[in-house]
């Protein structure tokens, strides 16, 4: 049977994962139908988006097997938290607009 302070931990991952997930679609849905971007722009976004992953997938394994997973995984979180403030910027700019 599981512990439930890892069953807790399974589930805020499985949230932070599917949060992640649903990102990577709307981002670039949101940017062509609410900000006009082009294909190229979509592409540059796409690719900006999975380009860290592809970089620091292999430091942040080494990372995860040395460090405390509850640790790593609430430094992870915090560090996106930027990504979503200038996302929120953009909808609320691009809001004001609308409103003209």
């Amino acid at each position: 049977m599981l512990t439930p302070a890892f069953t807790r931990l399974a589930w805020s991952n499985l949230a932070a994962q599917s949060a992640e997930q649903v990102s990577l679609a709307a981002v670039p849905i949101v940017a062509v139908l609410a900000l006009g971007a082009g294909a190229a722009q979509t592409g540059l976004l796409s690719a900006a988006q999975t380009l860290p992953f592809l970089i620091l997938s292999i430091p942040a394994g080494l990372l995860a097997d040395r460090h405390s997973r509850r640790r790593l995984l609430v430094g992870a979180d915090l560090l996106l938290l930027p990504d979503r403030d200038e996302f929120q910027r953009l909808q609320r700019e691009r809001l004001r607009r609308r409103r003209r």
